[in-house]
This record gives structure tokens, C-alpha cells and sequence, in this order.
């Protein structure tokens, strides 16, 4: 395999190769990519629950389960202060 990378990224792996850090450029992309893998897995599960959180949602305004702004408002601010609390 082959990668086409600019001088800075060449630069920058060969000094992380030198400060003896990795034994080889290899390990240095093996390295970048298991964290690219990990942010992905991490954004992909951030998503399905942002996507379960919604469809719950979804689900309470056909059942009726809503509130108006000012009581959301309230109930938003009472938690605040409770966590304040809690944190004092």
C-alpha cells in the first residue's frame, strides 16, 4: 500500500520515529488510525443514542407527554439550583 502524505506529515512522523517513541513509521499510522477507528465507534454510538433520545421524544409527543416553555423553563432551573446544591 501505498500513501501520498504532504512534507509536514512526513516530517512529523519521522521525528516521532526518532524521538524513540515508535520503533517505526508504521506504528505511527497503525497508532492514528486504531484512534480514528475509536472517534468513529465513539460518534457512532453518540449518534444512535441522540437518534434513540429523539425517537423517545418523538414517542411523548404522540402520547401527549408535553409541557410548555415556561414550566420546561422551570423545571430546567430547578435542576440547576439542585446540582448547585449538591455541588456546595
Amino acid at each position: 500500500m501505498n500513501v501520498s502524505l504532504t512534507p509536514e506529515l512526513e516530517r512529523w512522523l519521522t521525528e516521532k520515529v526518532d524521538g524513540e517513541r515508535y520503533n517505526s513509521v508504521s506504528d505511527v499510522v497503525r497508532e492514528g488510525l486504531l484512534l480514528l477507528q475509536a472517534r468513529e465507534a465513539e460518534q457512532a454510538a453518540r449518534y444512535a443514542a441522540l437518534k434513540a433520545d429523539i425517537q423517545e421524544a418523538l414517542g411523548e409527543v404522540e402520547r401527549g407527554e408535553l409541557v410548555d416553555g415556561q414550566e420546561a423553563m422551570d423545571r430546567a432551573y430547578a435542576l440547576i439550583a439542585q446540582l448547585e446544591e449538591n455541588a456546595a
